[in-house]
């Protein structure tokens, strides 16, 4: 019988041997360790960098907008200051946005083609690869189209400069500081 027993002691011990490796591949997991490790710090920056690409190109495009916004406002009535306004404003939306994902921001507005006007915000990503970030919004001018030129005039072309909406305009400017008047042909006021 005690034959017998030896034999389940034997085979109990290459199974527990073959179940802990046999002390052959001891380390085994440290050295995968640093083989992987490079390549996962790798794959959570390009993850973090994603993210803040994704980031400043929202918030440059937000600001473009803001800008293109002002400047298709005033492009038809202030067309000599209209491309100035438009930056500021660009700029002073994406300062009140209060996010430090882009530095450097600029913005430059130029009229497009066919009575439009484009904003492009420009600045550098703060990341952990920096790149130049740029989105450019485009838009129609718009502007006030009189019923007497049944819509298909911008402006004063067909403005009647002596009915009430002259007088309107003139009380306006006389108590108003805003720089253009509700509902008002731009040669009225």
């Amino acid at each position: 019988m005690r034959r017998h027993r030896g034999i389940g002691r034997r085979r109990l011990r290459a199974v527990l041997a073959a179940c802990r490796g046999d002390g052959r591949d001891r380390g085994a997991s440290a050295v995968e360790l640093a083989i992987l490790a490079p390549a996962l710090l790798f794959a959570s920056l390009l993850i973090i960098q994603f993210a803040l690409w994704f980031d400043a190109r929202h918030a440059a495009l937000a600001a473009a907008q803001q800008g293109d916004l002002v400047a298709r406002e005033d492009a038809f009535v202030n067309q000599a200051g209209w491309a100035g306004l438009a930056q500021t404003a660009a700029t002073t939306y994406y300062t009140g946005l209060d996010t430090s994902v882009l530095s450097a921001v600029t913005a430059h507005a130029k009229p497009g083609q066919a009575n439009t006007v484009s904003v492009t915000v420009r600045g550098k990503l703060t990341g952990v690869w920096p790149r130049t970030i740029s989105e450019t919004v485009t838009g129609p001018i718009e502007c006030f189209r009189t019923q007497v030129s049944q819509g298909a005039a911008c402006g004063c072309d067909s403005c009647d400069h002596s009915g009430p909406l002259s007088a309107t305009a003139a009380r306006w400017r006389s108590s108003s500081s805003s720089p253009r008047p509700p509902l008002l042909c731009c040669c009225c006021w």
